[in-house]
């Protein structure tokens, strides 16, 4: 009886041993989803041989177990990254990184504990539409660790003036990469040095923070280039880039200094699927070597707004409808505005965007070997004295359209175009000059409503005549006194309001004077009475009897007059 027990004993501390012995090895997790992988790769080599020892660090944050986030060493940017995680035992993953119809990584990992290991690699990629092949291979070592979502740099807003290297440090990769040095100095943001494979002569330089389409923002910079484009192509550019997902569907707009003569705005989507990339640009002189930049997204007019600051104010040189992929480029020595329309366009609502500073390289085409050729860069001839990455439009929509005018160039659906002139009264009454510059131009007497929301870019306004006709109109500013407008007509039947049309164009906010109305020496308006408004005084008055006197009550200028005056 008492060897029984003592066996039974001994069994079961065994079993216990073993089965707590399991436990502790299995470090490997099922499903990565709030964690975080910091690769680090010792050492790699390509498929002709070449080894490579330069460590490289690659970061993801597993957002569920087929999806990650990673932020690229060398340009900074963030990407949305395709994963597949297969844990093989209690000590090992498989993990694949990206897609593999596309490019990946097949990565082995090792647990020999819940937090650190090491792993190998093999990397596959496509040349030119060629078959997948296995480009290099490696081996390196990891770490393993929750995050809170906070670490990851959503809706991260900024402004750098590259005065302080430790915050300049958190926003950007400053490092020397294939020969091109990214540092700050003299509180400027410089690129310089020479990259011999003209295949990385676009050099984009993106801030540690990602965008959403959905949300309104600016993204600004001073950029400077001193570098004489007659001898050779080189740019400094505001840009921001957007990716749906890996391998799918991108673009990425910018507007910049091409040398010391031009400003350029540009766009490209780049080829995904069986689709080739696409772009588009137009130009403008410029007028000095820095000047100021800015991207400005409205989500309310799914638009984005290239523009530049020249002569007191910023003027659009192209914008993109990112929901429809229709572009309007500003020819400036013209006036007139051009369209283009991406094909195979995809709505990016849900991409990640990335705002860079976009370069290109110094470079020359030679004629006689028929191929570019890099320049060498000096250091302080291309960079930024201030970036930043701000919250919503950088003006306020007028809460108030009374005593403004708007004036409205407009094309109809038929094609017709023309320019009507309003002019807000302070009371809801509205005179309307429509068809301005034209013989049959007339004007009308008409009332309005008008509603805005501070911290939008969004107004609307109705406007309706005795004869029952209503516009309704939706202004989106790009600045607090221009925009672009849509506008749908109405005619009232039997009570309801029926379309009848639509029209789009552009608008400008001002104030205007009382001699721009139709000449009207003397008449008031009584309807309101005591109020009654004065058409030559262009406003409101107030009537009130004070003995044998009357006395009239100025709203223009608020002073109280005997009438005879």
């Amino acid at each position: 009886m008492h060897l029984k027990n003592t066996i039974s004993k001994f069994l079961f501390s065994y079993l216990v041993f073993c089965f707590h012995s399991t436990l502790a090895i299995a470090n490997a997790p099922s499903d990565p989803t709030g964690y975080k992988i910091t690769l680090k790769i010792k050492s790699s080599v390509d498929s002709e041989g070449n080894v490579d020892d330069q460590e490289e660090t690659h970061i993801q944050y597993f957002t569920s177990i087929t999806t990650a986030l990673n932020r690229d060493g060398d340009n900074g940017q963030w990407y949305p990254e395709s994963i597949s995680w297969t844990k093989t035992s209690n000590t090992d993953v498989k993990l694949l990184l990206g897609v593999i119809t596309d490019s990946y990584a097949d990565v082995s990992l090792y647990f020999p504990n819940p937090t650190t290991g090491t792993f190998t690699f093999d990397y596959y990629d496509s040349d030119n539409g060629l078959p997948l092949k296995k480009v290099s291979s490696g081996s390196g070592t990891f770490t393993f660790n929750a995050y809170e979502n906070s670490s990851l740099p959503f809706d991260h807003y900024f402004t750098d003036s590259f005065d302080k290297s430790s915050e300049s440090t958190n926003l950007w990769p400053l490092r020397t990469y294939g020969g091109v040095t990214t540092t700050v100095k003299d509180s400027k943001f410089v690129i310089s040095g020479t990259d011999y494979d003209l295949d990385n002569r676009w050099q984009g330089i993106n801030a540690n923070t990602i965008l959403s389409l959905k949300k309104d923002w600016i993204v600004d910079g001073s950029a400077f280039n001193k570098i004489d484009d007659y001898r050779s192509s080189s740019l400094a550019a505001v840009g921001v880039d957007a990716e749906v997902e890996e391998g799918g569907f991108s673009f990425d707009i910018s507007i910049g200094k091409q040398g010391t003569r031009t400003i350029l705005a540009e766009i490209y989507v780049e080829s995904f699927n069986s689709y080739s990339d696409q772009y588009t640009s137009i130009w403008t002189d410029s007028l000095a070597d820095e000047e100021d930049f800015r991207l400005i997204n409205t989500c309310s007019s799914n638009t984005i707004y290239a523009q530049y600051f020249a002569n007191g104010k910023w003027n659009t040189l192209s914008q993109l409808n990112w929901k429809t992929g229709d572009v309007t480029e500003k020819n400036i020595q013209t006036g007139d505005d051009s369209s283009f329309k991406f094909t195979n366009w995809l709505n990016p609502e849900f991409s990640l965007v990335a705002p860079f500073m976009d370069f290109v390289m110094p470079h020359y085409y030679d004629n006689e070997s028929n191929a570019n050729v890099a320049l060498p860069l000096q250091e302080g001839d291309l960079g930024f004295s201030s970036f930043s990455v701000t919250e919503g439009p950088p003006f306020d929509v007028p809460s108030s359209i009374e005593g403004k005018k708007i004036s409205v160039n407009y094309t109809l659906d038929d094609g017709s175009t023309g320019t009507n002139e309003f002019f807000f009264g302070s009371r809801g009454e509205l005179w309307s000059h429509y068809n301005v510059g034209d013989s049959s131009a007339f004007w009308d007497q008409e009332t309005f409503t008008w509603t805005s929301s501070q911290n939008s870019s969004v107004a609307s306004s109705e406007i309706q005549n005795d004869s029952g006709r209503i516009v309704s109109g939706t202004l989106n500013f790009t600045d607090s006194s221009i925009g672009s407008l849509s506008l749908v007509f109405y005619e009232l039947l039997n009570g309801q309001k029926v379309q009848n049309g639509t029209a789009f164009g552009t608008f400008s906010i001002s104030d205007y004077s009382a001699n721009e109305l139709p000449a009207t020496k003397g008449w008031m308006w009584f309807d309101e009475y005591p109020w009654v408004y004065s058409h030559e005084e262009g406003g409101w008055l107030y009537f009130q009897s004070s003995g044998s006197k009357l006395m009239v009550y100025s709203a223009n200028d608020q002073v109280w007059r005997d009438m005879s005056k």
